[in-house]
């Protein structure tokens, strides 16, 4: 049971913690922007591994805004600007 409990626990602060925690389409949509232009910086910064972690917060961001509302197109438009970027 003190197992379960720990696991229950871990569980639910890893998804308090996500870089995705938006509930709002538009703030999850300018998060993939926000990253975007995180994941830039640290390039420009010679950062690769900052940057190979905001991309990744990006993609995720843009995952979530889509699982939000699938036919809105932001996320999508989004997400195209920067992998056409990167």
């Amino acid at each position: 049971m003190r197992k379960m409990v720990s696991k229950s626990l871990v569980l639910a602060l890893a998804a308090a913690s996500c870089v995705c925690a938006e509930k709002n389409y538009d703030e999850a949509c300018n998060k993939i922007e926000q990253y975007a232009q995180a994941a830039a910086r640290s390039h420009n910064h010679g950062d690769e591994g900052g940057a190979a972690a905001s991309i990744e917060n990006a993609i995720a961001a843009f995952h979530h805004a889509a699982s939000l509302s699938p036919t809105e197109p932001q996320a999508y438009l989004s997400a195209a600007q920067f992998f056409h970027n990167t």
